[in-house]
This record gives C-alpha cells, sequence and structure tokens, in this order.
C-alpha cells in the first residue's frame, strides 16, 4: 500500500512470516505485495499477502525465482 502507515506495514509484515512457516510441507507459499495477482474475473492488484498453493501460473512477461 503506498503510503502505508508504519503499523499497518508491520502487520503486513507479521502476517506474511507467520503464514510463511505455518505451512511446513504444504505445497503453499505466502507472498508479499511486489507480486501481481490475476484473479478470475480480471482484476490485476497487488495485495498486501497472498497465499498461493500448489502450481504458480505467471504471465508470460513474468520470471518466478
Amino acid at each position: 500500500m503506498p503510503g502505508g502507515t508504519v503499523a499497518h506495514n508491520q502487520v503486513c509484515a507479521n502476517v506474511l512470516a507467520l503464514l510463511s512457516v505455518g505451512f511446513g510441507t504444504a505445497p503453499c507459499r505466502a507472498l508479499g505485495s511486489d507480486m501481481r495477482l490475476a484473479t478470475p474475473r480480471g482484476l490485476l492488484t497487488y495485495p498486501e499477502v497472498m497465499v498461493i498453493c500448489g502450481r504458480v501460473e505467471l504471465f508470460e512477461d513474468a520470471r518466478i525465482r
């Protein structure tokens, strides 16, 4: 969230950290706000935190590391 508060940023960081260690061996990963998400209805957005389980689907111009 551009221009977000310190408190907002800390909440996002805490949620991302908790989700990142909470999956264990599950095929899920938590990603932060730098990854753009395309919804089934065509919305392109940058959520604060997202969880992706299974295969990551990327646009042609995106790269996975």
